[in-house]
């Protein structure tokens, strides 16, 4: 697509999802980035995960995001590789009218023994920049195994067939999060999440799996699942102040979440966990 066509394309997103500007122009070079990686050696290498996974999963008008994760499987978490990989989205042809370049290379995820690194990438198509973050790390199990997941690009209508989390895992990660960080928590996206998921239809969700996936997540990340304290945990979370303080704060900056209680979101958690172990 050409600047022009891009252009055309955001704008008639952003009439029909209410979407800022710039949040819409995001996902184009997500996109990007996603089919330049698709393309390289890695890609069997790489699971995607995350907002990005789950925006299009939901539809970008009941999930945004501005950056892609994924985990890397099957070798080593090095700079090296990192660096590798980097490269090799970069010097990509697929997608040719978008070139990439790479900004810089962080570490992440310190408080993980596996640890992660964060590439920013700046692309450019004409004399539009963009900054797109690839944040990779590794270690946390998949269960059963990735999934072969066929991503439908916004922009070129076209899909893009990737590894990727299965929700079942995805729910598991939340749930783990959730119990940890406990009355602290203000990462309201999970509550969210979890809650669109269950939305999505409960007929979508493996619950033997979903079981499994707790108990392996839960024993990588060396925490004991007990339902009932998540539960007592979730009442907790409804009658506390600050909690409700944050959970508004987050929905006034996320259009999407606008109308969508806490309460409703908890709800519909705890009604998933009752059909549990």
């Amino acid at each position: 697509m050409n600047k022009d066509a891009v252009m055309h394309r955001v704008h008639t997103i952003v009439s029909q999802t209410g979407l800022p500007f710039n949040t819409v122009l995001t996902f184009y070079f997500l996109e990007a980035v996603l089919n330049k990686l698709a393309h390289t050696r890695h890609a069997e290498s790489l699971v995607l995960k995350g907002g990005f996974l789950l925006s299009n999963l939901m539809g970008l008008r009941n999930r945004t995001t501005v950056d892609m994760d994924m985990l890397l499987r099957n070798q080593p978490l090095t700079l090296e590789n990192i660096t590798a990989i980097a490269q090799d989205i970069c010097a990509s042809e697929a997608v040719p009218e978008v070139t990439c370049a790479i900004h810089d290379i962080e570490p992440i995820r310190a408080q993980d023994a596996y640890g992660g690194y964060r590439i920013r990438l700046l692309c450019r198509q004409e004399n539009i920049r963009h900054i797109v973050p690839v944040d990779i790390a590794t270690g946390d199990p998949v269960t059963p195994h990735p999934v072969a997941h066929m991503y439908h690009c916004l922009f070129s209508g076209k899909n893009i067939e990737i590894a990727a989390y299965n929700l079942e895992t995805i729910l598991a990660e939340k749930f783990e999060t959730i119990q940890r960080l406990g009355l602290l928590n203000s990462r309201c996206k999970d509550f969210f999440d979890v809650h669109t998921i269950c939305q999505m239809g409960r007929e979508q969700l493996h619950l033997p799996t979903l079981q499994e996936a707790i108990a392996r997540t839960y024993l990588y990340r060396a925490a004991v699942w007990h339902k009932e304290q998540l539960l007592d945990l979730l009442a907790l979370l409804s009658a506390d102040a600050s909690m409700q303080a944050r959970w508004s704060a987050w929905t006034a900056r996320n259009e999407y979440a606008k109308d969508l209680t806490l309460t409703s979101a908890l709800e519909s958690i705890r009604a998933l966990l009752s059909v549990l172990s």
